[in-house]
């Protein structure tokens, strides 16, 4: 990590001359094993801080494992380990911030009508200005990393496409959480950041495109204008992951469940639709 360093411009030539150093001995894929497990864990705990924004949380880990994976001798490591799907949710993972996350990210808050002094509003929002930058950072490495998988086309007779083993890892998530929002879901569910996570970049690339990937999007002839762009009555709904309506997964938010909520600041539906309105 201090070759690489934490903050752009990243050394990348340095990097490059270890791991070419590395992949001269064969035992060294035990080594890139543990290399990217401990990448893909330190995605789920790495914290957001103010003083490294805009690139806090897991931005690092995954610009670091962006990089190496570009490799196609470690996308196949990588892919035919036995936990490749554990593996890649935990890159699409954030850390939850507790408590003392909360009092360091927002020392102070402001809200129209509050007794606070008012230059606790500019502070609140340079501090979310930081942590939207910081967030952004961290979903475009996010979409970087699923870019590499989308066009890896693994060693197989006879070949795949790609984009399969993207659409395999998809179709496994899904199947994985499904009950999840009983009242006592099945074991071995995504977190609810992985789900939000595959949602956001499934979303992206629908409405911005996908880009050339590899260059096999512009050797199809297809058009790089967003599914959601083309016309007519295209959609994405939440409802695919969240089934109908997603507050029956109940997902976490700061402030309490959305059932909790409700129940103890009932809203007419009149107030109810202006939220709505503003939202939307």
């Amino acid at each position: 990590m201090e070759v690489f360093r934490i903050h752009p411009p990243h050394d990348y030539m340095s990097l490059d001359s270890i791991l070419d150093s590395l992949l001269e001995f064969s035992e060294s894929r035990i080594l890139f094993e543990h290399i990217i497990s401990a990448l893909s864990t330190l995605c789920k705990t790495a914290p957001l801080s103010l003083t490294d924004c805009p690139y806090s949380g897991s931005y690092t880990y995954l610009a670091l494992a962006c990089h190496i994976l570009r490799r196609e001798e470690m996308m196949i490591l990588w892919w035919k380990s036995s936990n490749f799907d554990h593996l890649f949710e935990g890159f699409l993972s954030r850390k939850s911030p507790n408590k003392q996350d909360l009092q360091s990210l927002m020392p102070s808050v402001w809200w129209p009508g509050s007794c606070e002094d008012m230059s606790n509003e500019a502070s609140l929002v340079l501090t979310t200005t930081a942590l939207s930058e910081a967030i952004n950072k961290v979903e475009e490495k996010q979409r970087d990393l699923c870019r590499l998988v989308m066009q890896f086309m693994p060693p197989t007779a006879p070949p795949q496409l790609p984009g399969s083993v993207f659409r395999t890892f998809l179709q496994n998530i899904l199947l994985k959480n499904r009950g999840a929002d009983r009242n006592l879901p099945p074991p071995g569910v995504s977190s609810n950041s992985v789900l939000v996570s595959v949602f956001s970049v499934i979303l992206h690339f629908l409405s911005e495109g996908f880009g050339d990937i590899g260059g096999w999007m512009k050797d199809s002839g297809a058009s790089d204008v967003g599914f959601l762009h083309r016309g007519g009555q295209q959609n994405f709904p939440v409802g695919l992951f969240l089934k109908n309506d997603p507050h029956r997964v109940d997902i976490p938010r700061l402030g309490g469940s959305f059932n909790h909520l409700a129940k103890s600041h009932p809203i007419s539906s009149e107030q109810q639709e202006e939220v709505i309105r503003v939202i939307g």
